[in-house]
Parts: structure tokens; sequence; C-alpha cells
């Protein structure tokens, strides 16, 4: 298998588990009527490791199975994300260079685009009863902003890790 393949693969298990983790944290501050939105932190791990078509194909799969995980309509996070990702590549041209300086920067903003988006488009059209009110978006977002730091921060080097851990390492092994 190829490396980039297998970054790939690596990135999307480590993208699942840190859904999971976010569907734990949900069910809990759920019951506290708290809901952790932050589908951001899937951003960049993937501009960070991944060739352009490799960074597409990984978050559009983690932004459907993000709109699994949080009911919301199937196809909105996966096309978010690639167009966040995809305006960052052609029109600021920052590439990995520019996510170095502020990457918990980047990712509020985009959260709270996203954010702002996904209750718009459940204000605007959707037919079920459950739609995120702008009040409770306010306090969700606000909520998130404030965890989305120190995960932001943790997201990046766990899936440094996660991929060295399967690579192995890239300097040889010396046999005396």
């Amino acid at each position: 298998m190829e490396k980039p393949n297998l970054i790939l693969l690596v990135l999307l298990v480590s993208n699942l588990i840190l859904l999971f983790c976010l569907d734990l944290i949900n069910s809990t501050v759920g019951s506290w009527g708290f809901f952790l939105y932050v589908p951001a932190l899937f951003f960049l791990p993937a501009t960070l490791f991944l060739d352009r078509l490799r960074a597409l194909i990984l978050l559009f799969l983690t932004g459907l199975l993000y709109d699994l995980s949080i009911h919301s309509t199937l196809g909105f996070h996966g096309f978010c994300l690639c167009t966040a990702y995809l305006i960052w590549q052609e029109i600021f041209k920052l590439g990995r260079k520019g996510l170095a300086h502020q990457p918990v920067s980047l990712q509020l903003g985009i959260n709270l685009l996203f954010g702002v988006m996904w209750a718009s488009y459940a204000y605007f059209f959707s037919s079920f009863t459950g739609v995120w009110e702008w009040s409770r978006m306010a306090m969700d977002l606000i909520f998130s902003s404030l965890l989305i730091i120190p995960i932001g921060i943790w997201f990046p080097r766990f899936c440094t890790s996660f991929t060295e851990l399967f690579q192995g390492s890239p300097y040889p092994k010396h046999s005396k």
C-alpha cells in the first residue's frame, strides 16, 4: 500500500476516534442542554498530511460521518469541509505554511461559519420541529469555541503520533 493511502486510512480512523469521543461528550453535556459543535476540527489534519485529492476524499467522508453523528442533512458538512479546503488552497494559497501560524484561529473561524450556515439552513429549509434556535446556537457555539481550543491543539498532534505509529520510523535502523 502506498504511504499516502496509508496516511489517508490512518487519518480516517483518527477522525472516527474523535467522532466517537465527541458523541460521548455530547451525550453527557446534552443532558445539561449543551451541544458541542466542532466540525472544523477535522479540517487541519487533512490539510497538513495529505495532497489535494486525498484531503478532499477524507474531508468528504468525515463530513458524511459527522452528519450521521449529529443527525444533520447528509452531505452538508462534507460539502462544507471540502469547500473550505478548496477556498483555503486556491484563494489564499497559504497551504501548510499558513497553518503553522494560527491553526486554532482558523478552526474557530471555520467552526463559527459552519455553525451559522447550518443554523440558517435548518431555519429556512428544515421541516422537522427540532430546529437549532438562534439563542441556543449562540450558546452552543460559544461553548464549542471554548472547547475547540484545547481539542484543536491536541488533535493534530494525535494525528501526527498516530500516523508515525503506522508508518514506522522514517530512519533506517543501524546494525552493528
